[in-house]
């Protein structure tokens, strides 16, 4: 069995050697989820909710880790609630990735920082491939559009 590096190491900047005048550019695609709006629907109260999900020991169970997750993940609606174990080793792996990632950036600080959430893809989302690259030119001329500014804004 292979496993990617990233597994371990998701933002490999350490073993990048930058030359006098040029930038190290990194790309974080373990970034905070991006917290997609949607309608307003029908509030429920904390006691109804409550209720709903306690008809059982697993509900139970599901409505804590639910809770708990929506606590670390701010609450995005767009998340999938937990429904099996799948789901948790999924949603753990994910917060490991976050850790491991904030980790590289506290040792190296790199010169432009690419942001893309989590949430852009799924593990197995390679069909989406084209949208995904889209995005990410997409998002590094605005990233880029910035720093050009941030740079500017310094010189001034």
């Amino acid at each position: 069995m292979l496993v990617d590096g990233g597994v371990v190491n998701p933002l490999p900047m350490e073993h990048v050697a930058v030359p006098k005048g040029n930038l190290l550019v990194a790309v974080n695609v373990n970034a905070p989820h991006k917290v997609k709006t949607k309608p307003a629907k029908k509030e429920t109260t904390p006691e109804e909710t409550n209720e709903a999900a306690a008809e059982s020991v697993i509900e139970k169970a599901k409505h804590l880790i639910n809770k708990k997750w929506n606590s670390m993940t701010s609450g995005d609606p767009e998340r999938t609630p937990v429904s099996g174990i799948f789901t948790i080793v999924h949603n753990s792996f994910e917060l490991m990735q976050h850790k491991l990632t904030l980790n590289a950036l506290e040792k190296q600080t790199p010169d432009i920082l690419l942001n893309i959430p989590v949430n852009a893809a799924d593990t197995f989302d390679f069909y989406r491939a084209k949208e995904l690259i889209t995005l990410g030119y997409k998002e590094m001329k605005a990233e880029l559009a910035r720093s050009e500014k941030q740079r500017r804004l310094k010189q001034a």
